[in-house]
């Protein structure tokens, strides 16, 4: 049903690689998230949803940069290290900002 993360490098142009890649979030999960992606030099190039009615709400953060591979790899393993904290008190989504 179309839950897939995924992320891909390929040869740059100026810089050594880029990378692009689709992040599949929970509603609480976006804001963290998106910090993280933020505070490691990844761009958010997309945010939106796949789904009507969707409960719990699920949303694809589209992201994108540019550098070195231990860079880029490090801002997605900082992007799944805060997904995984966030899902480890509770497998349920909040449903409130806290």
């Amino acid at each position: 049903m179309t839950l897939t993360s995924w992320a891909a490098f390929a040869p740059g142009i100026k810089d050594e690689v880029m990378v692009m890649g689709d992040i599949v979030l929970f509603e609480d999960e976006v804001n963290p998230v998106m910090s993280v992606a933020a505070d490691n030099g990844l761009q958010l190039t997309g945010l939106h949803n796949h789904f009507f009615f969707d409960d719990p709400k699920v949303y694809f953060m589209h992201i994108g940069g540019k550098g070195s591979v231990d860079k880029l790899a490090q801002g997605l393993r900082a992007i799944l290290e805060k997904v995984k904290e966030i899902r480890a008190p509770t497998a349920q989504p909040t449903k409130t900002y806290p």
